[in-house]
This record gives structure tokens, sequence and C-alpha cells, in this order.
């Protein structure tokens, strides 16, 4: 649920809401408004002023892009509009709640409650493009470019990066550009069985995804960094992936095993993966 009066300005005034505000860049390519969108919490903001820079040079590099950010604090988020005011960035902080039953206990309901929040703002705010980061990775100052340049023919591209905890590769919503016709009509939601079985925002995200025949690509397509703390992180560097990957990636190999957790309530991909998604899966 976003809290409507929630809503400010950073200081930094928006281009009319990213209105469509189409131009011709040096080599007569037109360029499309991006909304890179962010949840962010006290104690997952462990890199917030490495993040903010790069956020700096992105906007740096793509002048037709800013920043969102949600948060369930209030305070936080005064915090994080003086910061953007700081960064001298094109950002807006909003607040949301989180909603979710009584049983729930996943921190995957604020994450998905959050993106939600965001996706919504976005709509409202006509954006071309909506870019998911997370704020514990950095990324390469060309990324819209570039996934911009891959999502041609496409309507979803995930850029896979390095999992936090496992240092396994991941296509998951911490690099993920989604076109405008695909967000406007798929939500981001999670379900939580009373069993703890979670399945995750951005697993419901392809499953909608496929339902609504969208285009999907996958692939690693730059580098970034995944932060494990203030100092330690796994990072990952463009490449290919091997031909068992990307089978096991294909929007219908996804549909299926998702589909088959949510009718079991269990998680059946977590097992096959730990067999494949392992480094040598993936030559770089």
């Amino acid at each position: 649920m976003i809290r409507g009066a929630d809503y400010h300005f950073s200081g930094m005034t928006l281009v009319k809401h990213y209105i469509r505000n189409y131009v011709m860049d040096k080599t007569s390519i037109v360029r499309p408004n991006v909304a890179i969108c962010c949840v962010s919490s006290r104690d997952t903001s462990f890199i917030l002023a490495k993040f903010l820079v790069n956020q700096q040079e992105i906007q740096h590099t793509y002048q037709l892009c800013n920043l969102l950010m949600a948060t369930t604090d209030i305070e936080y988020a005064i915090e994080l509009r003086k910061e953007m005011v700081l960064y001298q960035l094109r950002a807006e902080v909003i607040t949301y709640e989180t909603v979710k039953p009584d049983y729930a206990e996943s921190r995957s309901w604020n994450v998905a409650c959050g993106r939600e929040a965001l996706r919504k703002y976005a709509i409202s705010s006509e954006a071309d493009y909506l870019l998911i980061l997370d704020t514990d990775m950095l990324y390469e100052t060309s990324i819209i470019d570039k996934l911009i340049l891959e999502a041609q023919n496409y309507d979803i591209v995930f850029s896979g990066y390095r999992a936090r905890i496992w240092n396994t590769l991941t296509f998951g919503a911490g690099c993920l550009l989604i076109k405008r016709k695909i967000y406007e009509k798929i939500p981001f939601r999670c379900i939580e069985f009373k069993n703890k079985v979670v399945i995750q925002e951005d697993e419901l995200f392809e499953m909608d995804s496929f339902r609504a025949f969208a285009r999907v690509k996958k692939g690693i397509f730059m580098a970034n960094k995944h932060y494990r703390n203030k100092d330690e992180y796994f990072s990952i560097s463009p490449g290919s992936v091997r031909l068992i990957r990307k089978l096991t990636t294909k929007p219908i190999v996804r549909y299926l095993l998702i589909k088959i957790e949510i009718l079991l309530r269990c998680r059946i991909a977590d097992k096959i993966y730990s067999l494949l998604l392992r480094k040598s899966l993936i030559t770089v």
C-alpha cells in the first residue's frame, strides 16, 4: 500500500514527472526515460554512500534517468532525501506500508511491497523503462545504455550477478529492466505459505510475465559487485552462459518449476539449482 501523502521531492525537481521527453543524442538515437527503482532500509544500507556515488556516475552517463527509492521508515526517508540533495541526484524517496498475512514472517514481503509501490509510482510518472536495482550492489556506469541495447526485440532483460550468500550466478531482480507495456500490467507480489515456504517477488514476476507472453532475455551483460557487508563483495564480468544454464533459465522451465512449487508448497527449484548453478556452468 502506497501512502500518497508521503510522496515528496528530494529537492531536485524532476522533469515534469518523466513526461515523455524524447530527445536525440549525438548519434540521432531516441533515448527513453528510465526510472531506477530501489527498496532501501537501514539494515541493508551498509554501502549507501558508494551506491549513491555510483548513481551519480550513472546519471551523468545517462541524462534521462531518475532514481526512485522506497522505504517503510519515515525517519529514514527524511534522511535519504537529504542524501539525494547532498549527492545532487535527480531523485525521489517514497514511503510505503508492508501488507502481509498475520502468519507471514519473511522479509520478502517488505521487498515485494516496496517494489510494488515503486512500480505504481513509475506508472504515474510515465517512465518508459523500469530498472530494478539493489542498494547493496554497484553497477557499470553504462548500465542503462547496455540494457536498453539488449532489450531490442525483448520486453524484459535480466542481467546476471553473484548471489550475496552463496556466490552462485543469479538472474533475479537485482538487475532487471522492464518495458512500460509490461510493468504497467504485472505487479510485484510474493507468496508465503503457513509452512514458511516463500515464493519471492522476482520468481512470481517471471511466472506472471510468461503468462503475459512477455519476451524475456537473460545473460551476463555487464560487470557488477554484490556486497556481503561494507567491505566484502562478489563480482562478475560480462560473459557467456553455458547451454545447461540457458536451458534451466528458459521462461517455460522457470514457469513450470515455480508453478509446481506453488502447487506442492515446497522449494523444488532450490534442490535442482543447488546441483546446477555453480561457477563451472558459466564462462566469463
